[in-house]
């Protein structure tokens, strides 16, 4: 799972700027856009593990927003969290 965390105000300029259009809510073009920002990130970090012989599996994607976002995992899956600062 990749998942992306940024404050409301960033996502709607993101979203707003891929749209060509302002955005003062979070809506389904919103979530649209973030989800495929997440996967340009998902399929640049499967091309770069790919070029060294990882494999990984990236699962579908999902848009959520809220305050407090949780995560599980089973035993058997591993996980990484890897804070990008912008």
């Amino acid at each position: 799972m990749l998942a992306i965390h940024c404050p409301e105000a960033v996502g709607l300029t993101r979203a707003g700027s891929m749209l060509g259009i302002e955005l003062d809510e979070i809506n389904a073009d919103v979530k649209d856009a973030l989800g495929e920002i997440a996967n340009m990130v998902a399929g640049g970090v499967n091309e770069k593990f790919g070029q060294e012989k990882i494999k990984i599996r990236i699962g579908n994607s999902n848009c959520d927003h809220g305050e407090v976002l949780h995560c599980f995992f089973s035993e058997t899956q591993s996980s990484r969290c890897h804070p990008l600062r912008y």
